[in-house]
């Protein structure tokens, strides 16, 4: 049985995540602190990571995980849909992204394709803190003002 890190500070989606991931067979581990989440990364298959934690953000918290050498998968689940969110969630080192709100059936396919490829040493970023920089400047350079 293969164990996904969920973490998640809001009840309302941690807890019907977390019966549904174990409905479909995995140990599920809740982590409801960026903190925690950093603490536990390297202790499941797949960390499923909110990117707005109360104390530690999820960047942040990606940033940190990639910068150990940690290698877990990481799949974003977060109401951050904008294009420069999610090029600084690829830069430092994020395997998927998904905004909310989001459908259960696509979240699972995603979380069985990540668990089934495993981790992936490539995907560490040599410098996570000049590259996510770069990326959310670029980002932000190319986007219309009238975008927002």
């Amino acid at each position: 049985m293969a164990k996904v890190l969920l973490a998640e500070d809001d009840p309302g989606i941690a807890e019907p995540l977390a019966r549904a991931l174990a409905r479909e067979g995995y140990e599920v581990e809740v982590a409801t602190t960026g903190q925690s989440a950093m603490d536990l990364a390297n202790t499941g298959e797949l960390l499923l990571l909110d990117l707005s934690m109360p104390d530690v953000d999820g960047v942040e918290v990606i940033r940190s995980i990639r910068k150990a050498g940690q290698a877990v998968p990481i799949l974003v689940l977060t109401a951050r849909a904008d294009e420069v969110d999610k090029v600084l969630g690829a830069e430092v080192g994020a395997d998927d992204y998904v905004t909310k709100p989001f459908r259960l059936a696509d979240l699972m396919a995603r979380v069985r394709s990540l668990i089934n490829r495993g981790p992936n040493e490539a995907l560490i970023p040599e410098d996570t803190t000049t590259k996510s920089t770069k990326a959310v400047k670029a980002a932000k350079k190319a986007a219309p003002a009238d975008a927002e």
